[in-house]
């Protein structure tokens, strides 16, 4: 969505914003427009597929603390502040 926005109205928050870098991103965008909604669009794909491998793990120091893959979901609020608890616990006495 930033990569949309970026082309269609960076040039003028750029000039306004006094930030050179910014209006030349946007104009050279504008003038390869194609070019960059296909790029854009590979990027949110590529992104996309990074979320859906269903990785979530959560680590105190070198512990494991919680694997959305070994439990095959993700924890309740009250469950992750317990789990964290007792790994924030166990590493200071233990």
């Amino acid at each position: 969505m930033f990569g949309l926005l970026t082309m269609l109205v960076g040039e003028f928050f750029g000039e306004n914003l006094n930030i050179p870098s910014l209006s030349s991103l946007a104009r050279t965008m504008k003038e390869n427009q194609m070019q960059s909604i296909m790029f854009i669009f590979l990027c949110n794909y590529v992104g996309g597929q990074m979320l859906e491998t269903g990785a979530f793990e959560i680590h105190y120091e070198d512990q494991l603390i919680f694997s959305k893959i070994q439990t095959g979901g993700l924890p309740q609020m009250d469950q992750l502040m317990q789990l964290v608890g007792h790994a924030v616990e166990n590493y200071r006495f233990g």
